[in-house]
């Protein structure tokens, strides 16, 4: 074949290795950049769904009126007489909810709305959050979900 001397070798060798390596860091970036589009197309999904979620939550706080302009809801519950549809205010007063405002609530349906009703009526008022643990069908797991969205008072 080729009469190399050592230290050509050596050289070729070197080249060698070193074209496999930028060749593996080549693929590497490439790789990385193609994840890092993939991941900023799911944080823009994300910011999206987040917005969409804040949207709604704000829209539950305040009250738009005919100029566009928003306003603090008023504390008692307001029901329209032309489209028969409650406005619940937050936070949600355990104590005196109707079953309708404690329906609201994430987690919260027909019969743990009555169950919370009956408790009321039966053992008083609600003293601390964690009173609400006592509550057939109320677990700490939902008791998470709604916290920042109930008062006791």
């Amino acid at each position: 074949m080729l009469n190399l001397t050592r230290q050509e070798r050596l050289v070729i060798q070197f080249l060698v290795v070193f074209f496999l390596i930028g060749t593996v860091i080549h693929f590497y970036k490439s790789k990385m950049r193609r994840s890092d589009d993939t991941m900023m197309k799911r944080q823009t999904s994300e910011a999206r769904q987040f917005q969409k979620m804040s949207e709604r939550v704000d829209s539950l706080y305040t009250v738009g009126d005919s100029t566009g302009t928003t306003k603090s809801p008023k504390k008692t519950t307001k029901k329209s007489t032309s489209k028969k549809k409650t406005v619940i205010v937050r936070p949600v007063k355990v104590n005196t909810a109707s079953k309708e405002e404690l329906m609201s609530l994430p987690r919260i349906g027909s019969v743990l709305a009555d169950s919370i009703i009956n408790y009321r009526k039966r053992n008083g008022k609600f003293s601390t959050m964690d009173d609400l643990l006592k509550v057939k069908g109320i677990s700490q797991k939902t008791l998470d979900k709604i916290k920042g969205e109930v008062a006791i008072e």
